[in-house]
């Protein structure tokens, strides 16, 4: 999938996913979504970095690797704490249901906004 793919496929996960947030009984898929959508952003920025032009990251260790490449320590931890929260909160709440239902509200608010940070990133081809 090129840029423009992951991009779309991104914003797509990221409308389902505020759709579900809508009701209290699927925002637990909303955000699963939001973990999908923000993978498929760091792809979207995958592709202006040669090492990583043809593979999806699809784990969190390659995600930390994508996000070592960013130009400044402040954007790196911006994107790190981003993707700690999708990942730690959103995705793991998924199979845990740890968080109360205003946490989780405030995760997926916080996940889409990190999100359409990524989408950012990539568009400006910032990294």
């Amino acid at each position: 999938m090129r840029h423009a793919g992951h991009r779309d496929t991104s914003e797509t996960l990221l409308q389902v996913a505020a759709s579900l947030a809508r009701n209290t009984r699927t925002t637990i898929a909303a955000g699963e979504m939001v973990w999908g959508a923000a993978t498929h952003a760091f792809s979207a920025v995958a592709h202006h970095q040669s090492a990583h032009t043809h593979r999806q990251p699809t784990r969190k260790q390659m995600l930390d690797i994508i996000l070592t490449m960013s130009p400044d320590a402040t954007t790196r931890n911006e994107l790190t704490r981003g993707l700690n929260l999708v990942q730690r909160s959103l995705h793991d709440h998924f199979y845990s249901r740890a968080l109360t239902d205003d946490q989780l509200a405030s995760d997926l608010s916080d996940g889409m906004t990190f999100v359409r940070r990524l989408l950012q990133f990539a568009e400006r081809g910032y990294f």
